[in-house]
């Protein structure tokens, strides 16, 4: 299967004997993740692009204007840790100054100064998560990985069925320029949407395919979208398929998209779920939320966005304070980002809440009824437990992100720009 270095090293935190404390392993991990001193992180310019994409696969770059010195040297400090553990691993950090490289920053697509753009073998991909070393150090390891996971077993299906990502599984013939084509569309989209395909017919009808050189789009919480009868296999239409496709009936926030998710950029409203499906009363008001945004799942003024509150233990007084609701609890609400409003749904005292106390909320909400008052800005300056401040909080220049629907189609034009300017060769070639 996939075999990264910093799987192993993590492998190795993790798997001490059981007789060790959590305690020891937590400082492992954090001594892992601490940078040593040495700085490794260099300067990207116009001048030495060209050298540092030929010798090296991946580039991590932080583009900035020295216009925040403080939120600079806290995602400088995350890239250092990056480039320590991977600098015997073919990837580079860079930072680059939007105002000397005028010409690279128009080219590479970047419009506000905090974006962190991974080159990847001829790919742009924006990096939307926390800046802290425990996250990107994940994130960035799994750009060595295979773009594409072969499921050759049931060991394999199983991997496969206990992926939580939106995936992408196709049947096609081993060494086939399918697969190649799957492999190139799969790149622009690592690593959040991940790829895989299976070559045995057997193992193609357990996963619901029966026809060669098809595909499924399989996103959580949703029937999967198969590839249409007439399909071409080729890169360009695997990738037109997957963007016509790519909106969630729910999105979960996660600590590797929590800028993306929380964007100033979103059309309409987002319906902000708390909840936490491990506990007994968390998962029925979440199957009812399913049902929910499965009903206005062609709506685009409804965005659901689900968080689990377990991973961001820092973040919780900040929510209760913004939006005067416990996170711990089943809670659910309309956050308008761009106005910095919301309105939460009263929950009914002494039973239990119903799908039909949701669904006129929600039609309430459409239909303006529904008063959005300002978020309680006293958590303004708060801190994650980064020392990053929360994405609310973030300005859309710090934030790196770009919610058009369009934004992967665009990187992709990018990567097309930058590297085929590099003596006019294609992107395949570097």
């Amino acid at each position: 299967m996939r075999v990264v270095f910093l799987f192993i090293a993590i492998s190795f935190v993790h798997c001490q004997e059981e007789s060790e404390g959590a305690n020891e392993r937590a400082e492992k991990l954090a001594e892992m993740m601490r940078h040593d001193g040495v700085e490794r992180v260099g300067e990207l310019s116009q001048k030495n692009i060209k050298g540092l994409l030929k010798k090296y696969n991946v580039m991590v770059v932080l583009f900035h204007t020295h216009s925040n010195e403080t939120t600079l040297r806290q995602d400088k400090y995350a890239l250092e840790v990056v480039a320590q553990l991977f600098q015997k691993r073919g990837i580079v950090c860079t930072t680059c100054d939007m105002v000397k490289n005028i010409g690279l920053v128009k080219e590479a697509g970047v419009l506000y100064p905090g974006t962190i753009l991974i080159f990847n073998h001829g790919r742009l991909t924006t990096y939307t998560g926390q800046r802290s070393p425990d996250v990107m150090v994940p994130y960035v390891s799994r750009f060595l990985e295979p773009p594409v996971n072969n499921i050759v077993s049931k060991t394999g299906k199983k991997f496969f069925d206990a992926v939580q990502l939106p995936k992408v599984i196709a049947y096609i013939g081993k060494d086939s320029t399918e697969y190649t084509e799957l492999m190139h569309s799969a790149r622009s989209f690592q690593p959040m949407i991940q790829f895989h395909a299976v070559f045995d017919a057997k193992l193609a009808k357990s996963l619901q395919l029966k026809k060669l050189n098809s595909l499924l789009f399989i996103k959580p919480f949703e029937k999967a979208v198969k590839s249409p009868s007439n399909f071409v296999f080729k890169e360009k239409h695997i990738s037109e398929f997957i963007r016509k496709n790519r909106r969630q009936v729910i999105r979960k926030m996660m600590l590797e998209n929590i800028h993306e998710i929380w964007s100033h950029e979103m059309k309409g409203y987002m319906i902000t779920v708390f909840a936490k499906i491990d506990d007994a009363v968390g998962s029925r008001f979440f199957s009812l939320v399913k049902s929910l945004a499965r009903e206005y799942a062609n709506n685009e003024k409804l965005n659901f966005v689900w968080i689990d509150p377990d991973p961001f233990p820092a973040m919780r007084e900040y929510w209760q304070t913004t939006f005067n609701v416990d996170p711990t609890q089943p809670n659910i609400g309309a956050v308008d980002v761009n106005e910095q409003s919301s309105s939460w749904l009263a929950l009914p005292e002494g039973r239990d809440v119903k799908l039909s106390d949701l669904k006129k909320w929600a039609k309430d909400l459409l239909n303006g009824k529904l008063k959005l008052t300002p978020m309680n800005r006293a958590g303004k300056g708060n801190k994650d437990e980064t020392g990053e401040e929360p994405a609310e909080n973030r300005s859309t220049e710090n934030s790196g992100t770009d919610e058009r629907e369009d934004a992967k189609e665009q990187n992709d034009k990018d990567s097309e720009n930058i590297y085929k300017n590099l003596d006019g060769k294609e992107r395949s070639e570097l």
